[in-house]
């Protein structure tokens, strides 16, 4: 292998024109198999996300048949990973990723070559050792631009595609075949709320069980005013777990998840810690600190890994996977039929969407409308009733790059955990009307079942629809103040980082204005945030922002994607005082595109 590409190991080469990437060097061996981890697996109760641990773990596992292995790792495992296995005697290689298919499996075919990899990073960067040329996706980052984090397109280059969740995959000498996991078959079994209730608890109490085992020396829970990290919490409370973690929250004090996070630590008396554990290596560079993840993910997304990164110990948790409990799309996404003109579904998948003043041109609005409806249509192989294709649309394509892909890139630094992932809780979900699905009731379940003294304190905006929650079950008072007090945090030994950044110069050479903001302006940028909903740092560096994208717009080179949009879009974002939420999303987002389009 080429000197330069340490995240590329080649156990996995044992076909003629076909290569394996996996992060995870030296292959585990098991009389006629190869094996080789690419992120942490929960397997019932035990957590693997090292070469030792699986190697322990197959040790009880006798693999009878690679099929038959392969389809009980899906029906046990759980968390963003990717199995890769290799039977030596007939030369067949095996692609296990989780059920959910959080793991994107990517794949690349020209000229006789075929890459396969849940690491794009790796592939991309194998693919251009080869001295192949690759494309990076326009529409891929208009729709990052359109729909925030995630679209639905295949991935950020052209010549690269992705697999649907529920399937392992076998590639031997006569090609690539996909094989459905029998769990999927759980869809269509009787139906019981309490029975399946019964199984989720079950399952994501060994998750936490699994995670709180671990022998990782630091544990970091995030803990927000949101409601994912509360549920998490209220299962690591119900096992008497608490004592194993660490908890952390972002964000400055008397920030809306700063005040409803230290009242709970307060209340339950949890040890807080003021670092996030597995988090972006430091820099100086506002600019580097803001889009190096987009281009270390290789245009996937502004959140993650900024490549400075050393391998850790710790074992960073999250409650992404909670979102699967209820419904993101499905309650705009009503009466829509397979046969629903294209414009009028991106209609209901884009909340913002209005004909007149939408983001696109004509003739992108157009592509990007037929792209998703072809995924729209496609759901109907999978699923049964209409009513299930919005949420499930979320699980099949933007879950995958918005949580799975930016856990598998934080464990192959540390390991990152979402003891919310659940196959039976995404089955439950889809099988409950749309209207328990928009109550967020399966979440209130929960969070009762453990602990209601969490759901005494309040949210930082409302988590739940109380007048269908009301309708059958018994209400639950919030207080009505939360007081803030100064924490006492732990200390923990953080991870080590290094000098490198991916950055190209063509964008290290534009620079924000690093100058800290006065106590007046802070406490100015706090309150704006708070009101519509952002994070402070998109507040404080607005200006910032706007400046390097009238300097990228003036360099020139984005006639395609400024074709793709109506004309002075990004002019207005660079120049005029954006107010609300969406336009200053958009800001980020299109920054980051035309910063990593223009490289």
């Amino acid at each position: 292998m080429a000197t330069g590409l340490a995240r590329i190991s080649d156990e996995f080469r044992g076909l003629e024109g076909r290569v394996f990437l996996s992060s995870r060097e030296n292959a585990i061996e098991q009389t006629d198999y190869k094996f080789a981890l690419d992120g942490a697996a929960i397997i019932r109760d035990t957590l693997v996300s090292s070469k030792n641990e699986l190697q322990n773990f197959l040790a009880t596992r006798r693999v009878s048949s690679p099929h038959q292995f392969a389809d009980w790792w899906g029906d046990n495992a759980k968390n963003p990973h990717a199995l890769f296995m290799l039977h030596s005697p007939t030369e067949r290689a095996f692609i296990v990723p989780d059920p959910l298919g959080a793991a994107p499996i990517f794949h690349y075919s020209n000229s006789g070559i075929n890459v396969y990899s849940a690491d794009l990073e790796a592939a991309v960067s194998f693919v251009e050792y080869l001295g192949l040329k690759l494309t990076k996706s326009t529409e891929f980052q208009l729709q990052r631009v359109v729909l925030g984090n995630g679209g639905y397109n295949a991935s950020p280059y052209e010549e690269f595609t992705t697999f649907d969740p529920f399937h392992y995959f076998e590639i031997t000498e006569r090609g690539f075949s996909a094989h459905q996991y029998s769990v999927f078959n759980q869809l269509n079994e009787p139906y019981s709320y309490i029975g399946e209730m019964t199984r989720l608890r079950q399952d994501l109490l060994s998750s936490v069980r699994a995670v709180a085992n671990a022998g990782n020396n630091v544990k970091i829970s995030h803990i927000t005013g949101g409601f994912d990290s509360r549920l998490l919490l209220s299962l690591i409370l119900e096992l008497d777990a608490k004592d194993e973690f660490d908890f952390f929250c972002s964000g400055p004090a008397g920030a809306a998840d700063r005040i409803v996070a230290d009242s709970i630590t307060k209340q339950f008396g949890l040890s807080r810690t003021n670092k996030a554990g597995l988090s972006p290596g430091p820099t100086d560079s506002r600019i580097e600190q803001l889009f190096a993840p987009l281009f270390f993910s290789r245009g996937i997304s502004a959140t993650g890994p900024n490549g400075r990164e050393e391998k850790s110990g710790i074992l960073a948790v999250g409650g992404g996977y909670g979102g699967l409990l209820r419904s993101t799309f499905g309650a705009r996404m009503q009466g829509l039929s397979t046969e629903s003109p294209a414009r009028h579904v991106f209609s209901k998948f884009d909340p913002y969407y209005n004909h007149d003043s939408s983001i696109l041109s004509d003739a992108s609005l157009s592509k990007i409308s037929e792209s998703l409806r072809y995924e729209w249509q496609k759901l109907g192989k999978f699923y049964k009733d209409p009513s299930q294709f919005g949420d499930a649309l979320y699980l099949h394509i933007r879950n995958k790059y918005h949580f799975g892909y930016s856990a598998m890139q934080w464990s192959r630094i540390g390991t990152r955990v979402d003891p919310l992932y659940s196959v039976s809780g995404y089955f439950l979900s889809l099988r409950s009307t749309p209207e328990v699905r928009a109550s967020n009731l399966i979440g209130y379940d929960l969070l009762t079942a453990a602990s209601t003294k969490l759901l005494e304190v309040p949210f930082d905006k409302p988590k739940f629809d109380h007048e269908l929650v009301s309708r059958s079950r018994p209400s639950i008072s919030t207080k009505t103040t939360l007081k803030w007090t100064p924490e006492v945090y732990s200390h923990i030994d953080g991870p080590t980082f290094n000098n490198s950044s991916v950055l190209p110069q063509s964008v290290l050479k534009y620079s924000f204005n690093d100058s800290p903001a006065s106590a007046s302006m802070r406490k100015k940028f706090i309150e704006k945030a708070n009101k519509i909903g952002l994070n402070y740092w998109q507040i404080e560096n607005m200006g910032s922002a706007q400046g390097i994208l009238s300097q990228v717009i003036s360099s020139g080179n984005l006639d395609e994607f400024q074709s793709s949009l109506p004309p002075n879009f990004l002019n207005n974002l660079a120049t005029k005082e954006l107010a609300t939420r969406v336009e200053i999303r958009n800001l980020y987002t299109a920054l980051g595109t035309v910063l990593w389009l223009n490289d």
